[in-house]
């Protein structure tokens, strides 16, 4: 006999041109200040910083939890090679001293040191800005000691500029401001944490890389995840790309991102998507609002929800703790992506993005895309979560048929194949039925099959999903009833 196993195709039937799937539970990987050893389960928002304390991961986790049902999160958190970098200072006023910066970064941060009171060093005093958030008002401190600034990671070391007569070492308004990027992972390392995530044999809908990658990792993520399927496991990936720079335009950015040649790449990988936009957002923890991707808003957004609900459903309500879509400085004002040209060929190349509408105030998702053909059964993340849901209820279920005996009729059939298909039905109906997930499921048993020769049982499942209203196309005129009566 050969080894047990149950063979999962699943079919794209290019509609546009998953008892046991963990509906609630999703696992993340990424970088913070504490690192715990092994796989870690959080359930609740009380719980993120005690036991990760802060970096990005600690922002994406508070944004995912952030709603009214909370989910399970199995969080595997790693070191991570590349150190955050710190940009240079900027320095407004008239005093002689400055400071220098020391440590890594464990965010993304914009950082602001404002002087309150003049002096020199133990002398002064100054107020630190860490992403819009004051922190307590202190006094410049001694030349070799320094001033931790919070729990960002970083040091300030404080010298007075050895100020001549007449001249002050900080002046009351001097300010002083710099920015840091947020550590990140080599590929290696995130296939490495990937790896063991798989191991734990954790159940979850979702795998999600808390940091900015490119068109190569969404490549591997990809396959990564797809071989997954060879073993009846079924999930969808999630990360987040990078955000305009400084030297380009909007309409270069777009075109960057969305040119197969350039950094969108030719992946189509229907497995996994990829957030583009950065809002103004409000912590759910500390109160503070700060420009971050929307990743954490979009999953906690899609746990909250529905499997076979579009996040781009309006009914639902605008996504809470999302205050602004960020703007970009280009020609001296500020300027939003435009939704029919910028937000739509995002959407078109698979990204995932946000966007208002003229009849209701409010952020709302464009549309839960992959990056795959908008012309693909799984072009949309509803389709794909219920797919997964299928395949999972379904090689569950027929678990129980592997190395099962069954009696073979004077025709070579099989005796028992109405309680096969009822017994596979099952799932399918608990979906359609109980769940509202699916419009119809079939679960088909050819009855031709020859179990004697082949030790194998064949199977076909058919699923009708929901349907979607993307637009809508009317016809509003006057008439007088005078006249058609």
């Amino acid at each position: 006999m050969g080894l047990s196993k149950n063979t999962i195709t699943v079919k794209d039937g290019a509609l546009g041109s998953g008892g046991g799937y963990a509906s609630n539970a999703f696992a993340i990987i990424g970088i913070s200040e504490k690192i715990p050893s092994g796989i870690i389960t959080i359930s609740s928002i009380s719980e993120i910083e005690d036991m990760i304390g802060e970096g990005q991961l600690r922002d994406f986790l508070v944004d995912a939890f952030s709603f009214k049902t909370p989910p399970v999160a199995y969080v595997k958190v790693i070191a991570g090679s590349v150190i955050g970098t710190k940009s240079a200072i900027t320095k407004t006023g008239t005093g002689k001293g400055t400071f220098t910066i020391a440590g890594d970064p464990r965010n993304q941060y914009k950082i602001k040191i404002t002087i309150i009171s003049a002096g020199g060093l133990n002398v002064a005093t100054f107020q630190a800005e860490v992403d819009g958030r004051l922190l307590p008002k202190a006094t410049v401190p001694a030349l070799g000691t320094g001033y931790t600034l919070g729990n960002t990671g970083l040091t300030l070391n404080f010298d007075d500029g050895n100020p001549q007569i007449g001249e002050t070492a900080f002046v009351s308004g001097d300010t002083f401001e710099f920015t840091t990027t947020a550590p990140s992972a080599t590929n290696e390392e995130l296939l490495n944490a990937i790896d063991e995530v798989f191991e734990a044999k954790k159940s979850f809908r979702l795998l999600c890389v808390a940091l900015e990658t490119d068109k190569v990792f969404w490549s591997v993520f990809q396959s990564r995840i797809e071989a997954e399927t060879d073993k009846n496991f079924f999930c969808r990936g999630l990360t987040f790309g990078r955000d305009i720079n400084e030297s380009e335009t909007r309409d270069q950015y777009i075109t960057k991102m969305t040119t197969p040649e350039q950094e969108r790449g030719m992946v189509e990988g229907k497995r996994i998507q990829v957030v583009l936009s950065v809002c103004s957002i409000v912590d759910a923890i500390n109160g503070n609002t700060d420009y971050r991707t929307v990743m954490g808003k979009y999953l906690g957004f899609l746990m909250q929800n529905k499997i076979y609900e579009s996040p781009a459903k309006t009914l639902l309500g605008a996504v809470g703790g999302i205050e602004a879509i960020k703007k970009y400085l280009e020609s001296g004002e500020e300027k939003s992506f435009s939704l029919d040209g910028h937000i739509k060929a995002l959407d078109k190349a698979g990204f995932v993005t946000v966007r208002t509408y003229h009849e209701k105030a409010g952020i709302y998702f464009t549309s839960g895309r992959t990056l795959c053909d908008e012309g693909s059964d799984f072009g949309e993340i509803m389709n794909c979560f219920v797919m997964d849901k299928a395949c999972t209820v379904v090689a569950k279920r027929l678990f129980n048929f592997f190395n099962k005996d069954e009696d073979i009729g004077s025709d070579g059939t099989i005796l028992g194949l109405s309680y096969i298909k009822a017994y596979g039905q099952q799932p399918l109906d608990d979906m359609k039925y109980i769940n509202n997930e699916i419009s119809s499921g079939t679960f088909i048993v050819p009855k031709e099959q020859d179990l004697l020769k082949t030790k194998n049982l064949n199977y076909f499942v058919e699923i009708v999903p929901k349907g979607y209203i993307v637009t809508l196309t009317g016809t509003i005129n006057f008439v007088n009833p005078y006249v058609n009566k």
